[in-house]
């Protein structure tokens, strides 16, 4: 079965929901992938809209985990809760983790670029091709970062920006699936804990100086890096409309 774990940072701003929305459809634009549970995770705090209001916008048959959000540590706070509803030992079990990136980017230098880059994650990710990587890999993602990095922990050797990835829910629960790392970037560093990286597959793959600018931030921020990639057309790249 094929699973889905999401976290929402419901940003209360027409923009921030817009962005959500945004998300949401291209869950929905894919949901026959998904045959097994659909889990989210909505953060709450200022600033933030209502849980109840975004509920309303889920699949009927979502289960919704709530907690107050956290801005030291983001989803490192919401992904032991995920992994831990999702908690299966099939053989062929495949559970999907992603994000409303980019809300907090909206109105921005980076917005598009960062729309770009969710829209390419989930095209590729939500594809056969992605599919077959399994049952040879443990997880797979769009892009790789390959080294370590200055804000991660120093264990990690790799990771997928942009924190969107499968895993096969029988290398992992086999594990101490639990041990999320309690930092800002935990989540994203979280394969790294349990995958050795000629385990985990992916679509790109870069040494870290590549992807890193000299201020710490990711090229993928920026336009000149999609150079480089397949920047994705059509209306949902020009807009969270």
């Amino acid at each position: 079965m094929r699973h889905l774990l999401y976290h929402i940072y419901p940003l209360d701003t027409q923009a921030g929901r817009k962005c959500v929305q945004w998300h949401l459809r291209q869950l929905q634009k894919y949901a026959a992938i998904f045959d097994g549970q659909l889990i989210f995770a909505i953060v709450t705090g200022i600033g933030l809209s209502p849980p109840e209001s975004v509920a309303r916008l889920l699949p009927a048959t979502a289960q919704i985990l709530i907690r107050p959000n956290n801005p030291d540590f983001g989803e490192s706070c919401t992904l032991p809760m995920l992994l831990a509803r999702a908690f299966t030992l099939g053989p062929s079990d495949l559970i999907f983790y992603a994000h409303t990136k980019g809300v907090t980017h909206v109105n921005s230098a980076q917005e598009t670029p960062t729309r770009w880059w969710s829209l390419s994650m989930y095209r590729w990710l939500l594809s056969e091709e992605t599919l077959g990587k399994f049952p040879a890999h443990s997880c797979v993602g769009w892009l790789k970062y390959e080294g370590q990095h200055d804000l991660f922990p120093r264990w990690s050797n790799w990771h997928y920006p942009g924190n969107f990835w499968w895993f096969r829910s029988a290398d992992l629960y086999r594990q101490a699936w639990w041990l999320v790392p309690p930092t800002k970037f935990g989540a994203e560093a979280y394969p790294s804990t349990w995958a050795p990286t000629e385990k985990a597959a992916c679509l790109y793959s870069f040494p870290w100086r590549e992807l890193t600018r000299p201020d710490g931030l990711s090229h993928l921020y920026y336009f000149d890096f999609w150079k480089k990639l397949d920047i994705p057309k059509g209306p949902e790249a020009d807009s969270y409309e």
